[in-house]
Formats: structure tokens, C-alpha cells, sequence
């Protein structure tokens, strides 16, 4: 039987995309966006220290929620949570998105090359 290499990133999408649905649920429970914007940094942060060659696929998926579920409950109906006007203002999710996942890739990358230079200065002595 073989083993697809992909198979790790593949359930990390499925994580991403639930984390999403997380971060928008708690986007239109909370009362303030800080709630939801932290819950998106640290998602987004997370996945991409697992797979920092994605940073920008993990921000997408963890911020496209926030925008999705408040329009959904715009559309269906239930404008009482949600004022229609404001659902532009949830686009603004991707900032710390992108944040997160990035700063992650890059500690990723940074940690990579002094590991790689302590490696050459060893072999030196």
C-alpha cells in the first residue's frame, strides 16, 4: 500500500479550514473583532510553523470565514446579528492573517539558517 506525500498537508487544509469556521463563528458571536482577529494571528501562525512554504494558502483559508459567514448571515436573514453595511469591514480579517502566517514562515526560515550556519561553524572546528 502506498503513502501519499501529500496526505499530511491535505488534513492540515482541513484544519485550516476548520479553524476558519471557528474564527468566523466567533467573529459573529463576540461582541468585538479582537476576539476573532487574535483566534485568526495565532491559527494562521500555527499552520504555518507546520508548513511554512503555504503561509499565504493558511492565511486565505483562515481568514475567508469571517467574510463568508457574516455574508451568509446577512442572507439569510438574521440581520439582527450582523448590519449588511458592515460585512465589508470583515475583509479586513486577511491583515492579521497574513501577519501571522508570514512572521511564522519567517521565524521558520530565520531558525533554518542558524541552525545551518551553527551546522558550517561546527564542521569548521
Amino acid at each position: 500500500m502506498r503513502r501519499n506525500p501529500k496526505a499530511p498537508e491535505n488534513s492540515a487544509i482541513a484544519v485550516a479550514v476548520v479553524l476558519g469556521i471557528i474564527a468566523g463563528g466567533v467573529d459573529l458571536a463576540a461582541g468585538s473583532p479582537q476576539i476573532a482577529a487574535a483566534l485568526i494571528v495565532v491559527f494562521a501562525f500555527l499552520l504555518s510553523l507546520t508548513y511554512p512554504r503555504r503561509a499565504w494558502l493558511w492565511a486565505i483559508l483562515t481568514a475567508m470565514f469571517v467574510p463568508l459567514i457574516n455574508a451568509l448571515v446577512v442572507e439569510l436573514g438574521y440581520a439582527y446579528l450582523r448590519r449588511p453595511e458592515t460585512i465589508y469591514a470583515t475583509y479586513l480579517a486577511f491583515v492579521p492573517a497574513f501577519i501571522g502566517a508570514y512572521s511564522a514562515a519567517f521565524l521558520r526560515r530565520y531558525s533554518a539558517r542558524q541552525e545551518q550556519r551553527e551546522r558550517e561553524a561546527s564542521k569548521k572546528d
